[in-house]
């Protein structure tokens, strides 16, 4: 061994590292400890090492040698070199746990475990750095420890200088490190969304990736770790972006399946860091959201459609709020205002007709009411202002009342007469042509979205929220298919479709929507009743479209009810009428609202709450109406509502034909 020689003015450099490695435990890294505290550390340790060379140097000099020996939070030892203690700091006595004077004098190698012994007494006199070994005591016990050794000379001898450190609470952290760890995998290889962990240096790649990649991309997790690549070479970048400035917000990332596919995933990512606060790692959770992507794009070429066929509409169409503000707009409003379509989206409907035309017109809206054709005037870009015509019709919308505003350049139009009443009825044949086209197309990507509802519906193991979300998909698809079929069916009505001359049985009628919506009376826990004259005689008329005017006002009655209510269905004869009467205790209809409770999309402020889409009784007025009938009703709000269809005993029906 060659010791140092201590003369004042060479420092044991060992000794400084490992002093600094020790002060690094409280917060400092040895590689970023700033050169005037490691100096200082080294003057310390001068001073010490010089009072060991001399212990009779000065009462100061020897005063703060114990300082510092005592105040060391690792046990220290001071021996000969063949191991025998010399001194002890308070943190070794209590390591050891005797008193000082029964450790001075004994060997440090009769503590070390029988096992290890041997091994560090080949090592004595060699410097040591940071060597795992036990100490075994007497009774049994002992402990782990990590020691540092060095050796030094002075004019009285050799000695070793010890410095050990207890390893219980590092074994602590490491097991407890590894029970976090295993928890994090048995979580990550139970769940059905893929769990990683993606490390930095030496570069990117997969630390951990769960089983479930395996079920979403058909590859392996040892694949995934050979090859990073797997993530879609167009959102490469992106994934590298984000591994190196990890956010809060969600990331949508594709991934290219092992057959070739490819999917889309919904990442959520943790920033790892160092003890230095240096970006290591990133922990995250990819979902397979492929299926929601393919209903998401399916709804965004449902609006191109919409969009497509506005744009194909003559005359100017417009959506706004019930305040006035353009929302959207069609091509045909662009050319025919002189504003482009970005540019309509910042103006008011006040801008361009009439304000006291529009204000009227939005007043009904507000209310549901459809505005009947309004005579206005309108204003171009340029300034020139033309006479229109205004039609008005107000949308349930979830969130504020919204209006579509169907305008018409009368300036393109002749003026006689007879060319108004052939436009106007050429206009209106357009127009049941462009709703029955319309809701043929909007039919295709319906049946897409049931298709991929019923697909993700047999998926086991979707949570809760999943679940929730796939039912709400649901029940607005259905909602938007029965809107659908009800103006569908009230332009077929509105341009005269032919009615069947058949006999029928309005009891008949009466009792099937009876037993139809018996079911969800039983659910609702209302008393339903049915009540029926029966020598109602046969009368002629067509039989489908009957019940389903039937069953409009009977769901009607059924949503404005509420639980333990009634409802109850009767039909009875007066002299020139067969009567059906609908009477229920529910909500009721305010006085304002009664004269329109048969427009068109008319919904009363109250019943904004529940699904409906304002036809069904427009529908139920126009097919009794046509039939030469009449429905009336009767309200009070809190107290329910009556409605009577009041069919003839003696009908002929109507020839539509030209």
């Amino acid at each position: 061994m060659k010791s140092r020689e201590v003369d004042g003015s060479i420092l044991f450099p060992q000794l400084v590292d490992t002093a600094c490695q020790r002060l690094a435990t409280l917060g400092w890294r040895d590689k970023e400890m700033p050169p005037a505290q490691r100096q200082t550390v080294a003057l310390l340790l001068e001073k010490l090492l010089h009072v060991l060379d001399d212990p009779f140097a000065g009462a100061v000099d020897h005063d703060l040698y114990r300082a510092l020996f005592e105040s060391a939070p690792d046990g220290c030892l001071l021996t000969h070199a063949d191991g025998v203690i010399k001194e002890a700091n308070s943190a070794a006595v209590e390591l050891f746990n005797l008193s000082p004077d029964a450790l001075v004098g004994c060997s440090i190698l009769s503590f070390v475990a029988e096992t290890e012994r041997e091994a560090l007494r080949e090592r004595l006199g060699e410097d040591i750095r940071d060597w795992d070994t036990v100490f075994a005591f007497e009774d049994g016990t002992g402990f782990d420890a990590s020691i540092t050794v060095s050796p030094h000379q002075n004019g009285q001898g050799e000695y070793l200088w010890w410095v050990i450190h207890d390893n219980v609470e590092r074994k602590w952290a490491i097991e407890a490190l590894e029970r976090s760890e295993t928890r994090f995998r048995a979580m990550a290889e139970n769940v059905q969304d893929i769990v990683y962990r993606i490390r930095l240096e030496p570069e990117l790649h997969f630390e951990y990736i769960s089983p479930a990649v395996t079920a979403i991309t058909g590859y392996t997790p040892d694949e995934q770790y050979a090859d990073f690549t797997l993530v879609h070479p167009d959102d490469l970048e992106d994934l590298f972006r984000s591994a190196g400035a990890p956010s809060d917000q969600s990331q949508v990332l594709r991934w290219v399946c092992k057959d070739g596919r490819v999917i889309w995933t919904e990442q959520h990512n943790v920033a790892l860091y160092d003890a230095a606060g240096i970006l290591v790692g990133v922990e995250g959770i990819a979902r397979d959201i492929t299926p929601r992507r393919q209903i998401e794009d399916t709804l965004a070429l449902c609006e191109q459609k919409y969009h497509a066929v506005l744009d194909m509409m003559p005359d100017a169409v417009l959506l706004g709020t019930a305040d006035g503000y353009v929302l959207e707009a069609n091509r045909a409003a662009c050319q025919i205002f002189g504003y482009t379509r970005q540019e309509l989206r910042h103006l008011s409907l006040y801008d361009l007709i009439s304000e006291q035309v529009m204000a009227g017109a939005l007043d009904a809206a507000r209310t549901n009411r459809p505005s009947a054709c309004l005579q206005a005037t309108a204003k171009r870009r340029d300034g020139t202002v033309f006479a229109a015509t205004i039609e008005l019709w107000p949308i349930a919308a979830a969130d504020q009342h919204q209006a579509l505003v169907y305008v018409q350049d009368m300036t393109t139009t002749s003026v006689t007469g007879v060319s108004l009443d052939v436009s106007a009825n050429d206009q209106f044949r357009m127009l049941a042509n462009f709703v029955t086209d319309c809701t043929g197309e909007m039919r295709t990507p319906l049946s897409a979205v049931y298709m991929l509802v019923d697909a993700l519906d047999k998926l086991s193991g979707l949570d809760r929220d999943s679940l929730r979300r796939l039912a709400r998909i649901k029940q607005q698809a259905s909602y938007i298919s029965k809107l659908l079929d009800d103006m569908l069916l009230l332009i077929q009505l509105d341009v005269g479709m032919s009615l069947s001359r058949l006999p029928i049985n309005l009891n008949h009628i009466v009792r099937n929507v009876w037993t139809n919506f018996s079911a969800l009376a039983q659910r609702k826990q209302l008393q339903f009743t049915c009540d029926l004259d029966e020598n109602i005689p046969m009368v002629e008329g067509d039989e489908r479209l009957l019940h389903r005017a039937v069953t409009n006002v009977v769901r009607n009655a059924m949503s404005f009810t509420s639980a333990r209510g009634t409802v109850a269905l009767r039909t009875y004869l007066t002299e020139t009428n067969i009567v059906i009467e609908i009477r229920d205790n529910g909500m009721g209809i305010t006085p304002k609202d009664l004269p329109y409770v048969f427009d068109r999309f008319f919904r009363a402020d109250k019943a904004r709450t529940t699904r409906g889409g304002g036809l069904g009784l427009s529908i139920a007025s126009k097919v009794i109406t046509d039939h030469q009938g009449k429905i009336e009703v009767q309200s009070s709000p809190g107290e329910g509502s009556t409605f009577r269809v009041l069919y003839p005993l003696r009908y002929s029906p109507p020839d539509f034909s030209p």
